[in-house]
């Protein structure tokens, strides 16, 4: 027969993985261990260098037996000045640039709010004329924004007009309402058109 655990018995093991992935995770390695009850656990002399990694926790019970769940993690961002980089929203799921007649542009978008660690509040879209990497993206000078609650599909249009024929390299990511980030997504080159298609003349509906 079994038995019921007892709660106060229990304890914590903690794990770690370097990188940008809760996958990334080595449970075969305990980093420290905590007591039930224990809110808050100080782990030293782990060396950490600036970069992403990410955490995960299993319960022990009093007979050492360890569950198998891998679904509570938490992810730390280390920036290059040694603090803690503050949460981020997902990345963009999917954007796609659509050129518009007179030198103009759109960007449809979709964002996945499951699971994002920072809270969304935004959607921008940066770049130009000049393919940059992630990096060398200057976000400050975004060319369309829009405002994000939850998951959400939408339209924004660029800013700005360009000459027919050019090629913008644009990326676009999600922001915390504190301008934090999340991962930039890159979307394929768009080629931009002065001339669009002649005007509709004529539409007529009826019941069938």
């Amino acid at each position: 027969t079994s038995q019921p655990v007892n709660q106060s018995k229990m304890s914590y093991r903690i794990y770690m993985g370097t990188g940008d992935s809760p996958s990334l995770i080595d449970w075969g390695t305990v980093i420290a261990t905590a007591a039930s009850g224990l809110a808050v656990k100080a782990i030293g002399g782990l060396g950490l260098q600036p970069g992403v990694y990410w955490f995960g926790i299993r319960a022990v019970s009093e007979a050492s037996v360890e569950e198998t769940g891998t679904a509570c993690v938490a992810r730390l961002e280390i920036a290059p000045g040694g603090a803690a980089v503050a949460a981020r929203p997902n990345p963009i799921r999917t954007a796609r640039a659509e050129a518009l007649a007179a030198g103009q542009a759109r960007v449809r978008y979709f964002y996945e709010s499951h699971g994002q660690a920072g809270i969304a509040a935004r959607v921008r879209v940066a770049g130009g004329p000049t393919r940059l990497p992630a990096a060398g993206v200057d976000w400050a000078t975004y060319l369309g924004t829009a405002a994000l609650s939850g998951s959400r599909a939408g339209i924004l249009a660029l800013t700005g007009t360009w000459t027919h024929g050019t090629t913008l390299w644009l990326w676009a990511r999600a922001e915390t309402a504190a301008g934090v980030g999340g991962p930039a997504y890159e979307l394929a080159p768009l080629v931009v058109r002065v001339t669009g298609p002649a005007g509709v003349d004529w539409l007529e509906a009826e019941e069938i």
